[in-house]
């Protein structure tokens, strides 16, 4: 069945809404994340595909700090005695090296975006 352009208008929009949801839900995320707080979105449970909630925290930035910048976080810390400004920000730009890697690998924004909408549409039910 052929789709009429008012269908096919209202399928665009949907479509660049969710892009929208899901650009500003990365970005709220980045922004949390790097001020040190918690992000929480919903998720599919992998035991029962039922949305439960979930979160990326510092422990996670940490733990990405370490599996993927390990280096810089050992120079950074023996300069912390002889230059801790330059060992601030080695370390500042690791955090953020490290929450860009869990921004882009770690949370599939555009699922977020959908199960945001899927919530809201059965709270309103």
């Amino acid at each position: 069945m052929k789709q009429t352009p008012a269908q096919h208008q209202r399928e665009l929009d949907e479509h660049g809404e969710m892009e929208l949801r899901a650009e500003r839900e990365q970005a709220g995320c980045k922004e949390l994340l790097l001020a040190g707080e918690r992000y929480t979105y919903p998720a599919k449970s992998a035991h029962n595909n039922r949305i439960v909630e979930t979160y990326v925290d510092e422990d996670d930035v940490l733990n990405a700090m370490f599996d993927h910048h390990v280096d810089e976080m050992k120079l950074a810390l023996s300069r912390l005695e002889s230059a801790p400004l330059e060992a601030a920000r080695i370390l500042n730009e690791s955090k953020g090296h490290a929450v860009e890697h869990i921004v882009t690998n770690m949370i599939d924004f555009e699922e977020v975006a959908t199960l945001c909408r899927e919530i809201e549409r059965q709270e309103a039910a």
